[in-house]
């Protein structure tokens, strides 16, 4: 009795540690928006593979998820839909008539979701606040304090961040005109009463997206049109501005290092400008391809994830341990055109780890792909794969996929090269190579489009 006693607190033991170390549907989940389609992509970063896709019967754009990871807010056209992370079901969609909510912000208790919203019927600055626990959502008119000055003029809503200690709001409204001689109002809100304390009706930069600076009492702005960065002190709400390298639109920050990264893009070159939180200057920029629209980091500061809405993709940055990317980053591309062929990539947020122990392989670079006999007939047609081998040292193999199903293996010992014998003409193919080590733990995939 006595040993059967044991041995069952022994097996308890090892079921709870088990379960201790066990993926929640909610863990290690990137979410992905999409402005030009009804679904939102599920990225699993163990399996490294998009796993989900969740109609949400609407385009999409902003992203926000509660600390906790169990709520993904996701700003649609004219609404706010609300989605459970556990079951990927809809908890509440919450209409907003005539107003488009523009950005999202959420406090760091969890507790109360902020949204700032543009009503084009209306010369009005929207902002809507809605209750995590029983999604009960308040929408507040920002008027007489953001009125207009001449006919016609109406406010835009931009940027909005919340203090680290979750006291203050501040949020961006941008009028109608051009950059060069428009107006920008700051509103500051007591998040204790959903009172506005102030406003700054000469703001001095036409902003975008804001961001908390962790660990400090400073909020940044990206301008933009001019590589300019914004900060306004949480302290006594002044505002300077810095030159930066790069014109940005869209910014993360590491929570343990003070360093800030911020992106913009074309449709072929997108950059991201290094920060130094400490004294606001510029430490260097990267460059991948691609335009790079939204960006978020993991939790654990390691991966930056930067969506491509020009190419229906999204890369996965590697951070190093000191958080200064090189020019030339690590970096995995992920396509998109399976799940949603004509997507557009918006908004991208990580959620939390689990607690399962990860091993992270690096994987390979500089995937290329061509036919070499093309012009034979029929289906006698080869396509050539060719690419770099992985900087990690564990790597043993790699994959080859034709549109994510396994068609070959290549040693890491040999050649790295892998020939696609019988397509089709006139057809284009995605192959994904990934990066293996000995106990077949894989890389993130890259990819390439081959056309015959």
């Amino acid at each position: 009795m006595k040993l059967f006693l044991k041995l069952f607190i022994i097996g308890t033991s090892l079921l709870s540690h088990c379960h201790l170390f066990s993926q929640e549907p909610f863990e290690d989940k990137v979410y992905i928006s999409n402005s030009n389609g009804n679904k939102i992509s599920i990225y699993d970063t163990i399996t490294g593979a998009v796993t989900t896709t969740v109609d949400i019967g609407g385009t999409s754009t902003e992203l926000a998820l509660t600390t906790d990871g169990k709520q993904l807010y996701i700003l649609k056209n004219k609404s706010i839909y609300v989605l459970d992370a556990v079951t990927q079901k809809e908890i509440i969609e919450h209409n907003l008539g005539n107003s488009t909510p523009e950005f999202i912000a959420i406090t760091p208790d969890g507790s109360s979701v902020y949204v700032t919203a543009t009503n084009l019927k209306e010369p009005s600055a929207k902002l809507y606040i809605i209750n995590t626990a029983t999604q009960q959502i308040n929408n507040k008119t920002l008027n007489p304090i953001i009125s207009p000055t001449q006919p016609g003029q109406i406010f835009k809503a931009r940027g909005i961040a919340i203090t680290q200690d979750g006291q203050k709001a501040y949020a961006i409204y941008n009028d109608n005109k051009k950059p060069a001689n428009s107006q920008t109002i700051c509103v500051i809100i007591d998040i204790n009463n959903g009172n506005t304390i102030n406003h700054q009706d000469d703001f001095i930069i036409h902003a975008n997206d804001l961001i908390t600076i962790p660990n400090q009492t400073k909020i940044y702005g990206c301008h933009q049109k001019d590589p300019l960065l914004a900060i306004i002190a949480t302290i006594d709400n002044s505002l300077n501005t810095s030159p930066i390298l790069k014109q940005v639109r869209r910014f993360a920050a590491q929570t343990k290092l003070p360093i800030v990264y911020g992106i913009t893009g074309s449709s072929k070159v997108g950059n991201i400008t290094l920060i130094d939180a400490n004294d606001n200057s510029s430490i260097g920029f990267s460059t991948i391809p691609g335009n790079a629209w939204c960006i978020a980091l993991s939790r654990n500061g390691t991966e930056l994830y930067v969506t491509d809405n020009v190419n229906n993709q999204f890369f996965i940055v590697v951070v190093p341990q000191d958080g200064i990317i090189p020019a030339t980053p690590l970096f995995s591309t992920i396509s998109l055109n399976d799940q949603t062929p004509t997507g557009t990539p918006w908004g991208v947020v990580a959620g939390p780890s689990s607690l399962s122990p990860k091993v992270v392989v690096l994987p390979p670079t500089n995937l290329k792909g061509k036919v070499i006999n093309k012009h034979c007939k029929k289906r006698n047609i080869t396509v050539h794969l060719t690419w770099d081998s992985s900087p990690d040292p564990t790597v043993v193999s790699y994959n080859v996929y034709r549109f994510n199903k396994l068609i070959g293996t290549v040693s890491s010992n040999s050649t790295l090269e892998f020939n696609d014998h019988n397509r089709k003409k006139n057809r284009s193919y995605i192959y994904k190579v990934r990066a293996l080590n000995a106990v077949d733990d894989k890389s993130n995939p890259i990819s390439v489009t081959v056309k015959t």
